[in-house]
């Protein structure tokens, strides 16, 4: 017999199987690990409600979010620099595609989370290729 816990999230109805790990829609299934839900309440409760956090605006915690989502793609591919650091590449346009929002904001965000919070440090490659992108743990940054 396996235990269901159930979700309501925007309306839609999901089943969560903790056998399996899958949550199950009306529209369909996708998996999700239960480390991955772990790490998104982490990142909640650290960047909604931590005082260190107050001033980052809404979009760069949500955009934080998503390099964080990138961090576990780029270790489950190797993608280690010379220091054997985990590295990502977020362009500018998919920040623009995820967030729906111009040049001018998606660049301001990143620097939002660069400059003022120090969660994320980026390593210029040369001209026409995207920035390293070294996304910093929330909880031990300064």
């Amino acid at each position: 017999m396996t235990t269901r816990s159930y979700v309501s999230v925007r309306s839609i109805r999901f089943r969560y199987n903790r056998k399996s790990t899958s949550w199950n829609t009306k529209r369909g299934s996708f998996f999700i690990s239960c480390a991955q839900l772990l790490l998104i309440s982490q990142l909640t409760k650290a960047l909604f409600i931590d005082e260190k956090f107050k001033e980052l605006s809404t979009d760069a915690k949500v955009l934080y979010g998503l390099l964080l989502d990138r961090m576990s793609l780029s270790l489950k591919n190797q993608w280690l620099d010379a220091d054997n650091k985990v590295y990502i590449i977020f362009t500018t346009e998919e920040i623009m595609e995820a967030l729906s929002c111009a040049n001018q904001k998606a660049c301001r965000l990143m620097l939002e989370l660069e400059k003022d919070a120090g969660l994320i440090e980026r390593k210029r490659q040369g001209l026409g290729k995207p920035s390293l992108i070294y996304v910093k743990n929330f909880a031990v940054s300064s």
